[in-house]
């Protein structure tokens, strides 16, 4: 009887400290506004690069508006299998004069940029002004910025006409 009800306070004293330090845990306490800060690992953000799968390990976000014209850019950046900080890919979509979810069309002011940076050495891909079937499709712009894009991007340099196809994009995500 005696073990039983040291048991029972024992069970009983958990219980209270448990429920007493049942405050979250938060690793920043001093950063105001911490809670506007959105998280760039969330969402997603995929492409098919010349048959090679792109998969944006972050994703970026930028919707400002200046004179009453409304500029968005939407970027996926892919690390390198080891995490190398030098080398990763990344996909930029802008829209200069962005009008709500639609399709937007290169002649729309719309261009796309593909970049390979490999031991701080940057190729640089993008729009070519002249195609006619490169387009991004915005589908929602509410909770979370939704839509699909294709592609053609030729080598920024004079000396190379590289072109390669970002083809079945896609991205969802969140504000």
């Amino acid at each position: 009887m005696k073990i039983n009800t040291h048991l029972s306070l024992a069970v009983i004293a958990i219980a209270f400290f448990m429920s007493s330090c049942s405050t979250t845990y938060d690793a920043t306490p001093q950063i105001p506004g911490k809670d506007t800060i959105r998280n760039p690992f969330q969402g997603d953000f995929t492409a098919t690069i010349d048959g090679e799968q792109f998969t944006a390990n972050t994703k970026y976000i930028t919707d400002m508006s200046n004179d009453g014209m409304r500029y968005v850019s939407i970027s996926g950046q892919q690390f390198n299998y080891n995490m190398d900080t030098t080398r990763y890919k990344i996909i930029t979509l802008s829209i200069f004069d962005y009008q709500g979810p639609k399709t937007y069309y290169l002649n729309e002011g719309v261009s796309g940029i593909y970049s390979n940076i490999d031991s701080n050495i940057t190729t640089n891909y993008t729009t070519a002004q002249s195609d006619t079937l490169s387009a991004i499709t915005i589908t929602s712009d509410q909770a979370s910025w939704q839509g699909q894009f294709n592609l053609m991007v030729i080598h920024t340099s004079d000396t190379e006409k590289d072109t390669m196809y970002l083809s079945n994009g896609q991205f969802n995500i969140p504000k």
